[in-house]
């Protein structure tokens, strides 16, 4: 019920500065919602420090698209990325499963560090190269880029 009132409310969000109409900026935000979000779940669930930086990063990209002008918009933005985790495919949630239950478990830990390890990595050397992530992160207090 609540991706139903997403159109009407994302129309509120800067209707004059919009050149989209309400629903293609909806649109614009759910597909890179879709796009980045198993890469920041997969980051979560490594327990990665690199996924912070790359969330956040994440989400004041989709203040950008939704064209987010107050703090009433960012709360509907912020809402969309809760709504997206809530959704998430069956496969995703499995892996995901599988990822936290490997580390947990002493057999599986090493081989589980050892591809969240890699993952990281890519992922790390991708956000830096794509958009420049280490110049545009937004600063999180007590944390370093390690790059």
């Amino acid at each position: 019920m609540k991706l139903l009132a997403l159109p009407f409310l994302l129309l509120s969000i800067g209707v004059h500065a919009n050149p989209y109409s309400g629903v293609q900026v909806q649109s614009n935000v759910l597909n890179y919602i879709d796009a980045v979000s198993p890469t920041l779940y997969m980051l979560d669930a490594c327990q990665s420090e690199e996924f912070m930086p790359i969330f956040l990063y994440s989400i004041e990209q989709t203040y950008k698209l939704a064209l987010v002008h107050d703090a009433k918009g960012k709360r509907l933005v912020d809402s969309m990325w809760a709504t997206h985790e809530y959704s998430m495919e069956t496969n995703l949630r499995t892996s995901l499963m599988l990822v936290r239950q490997g580390l947990r478990n002493e057999t599986t830990r090493p081989e589980v560090i050892e591809a969240c390890a890699a993952m990281t990595k890519t992922v790390k050397n991708r956000f830096q190269w794509l958009y420049h992530i280490m110049k545009d992160a937004p600063s999180v207090p007590g944390y370093t880029w390690k790059g």
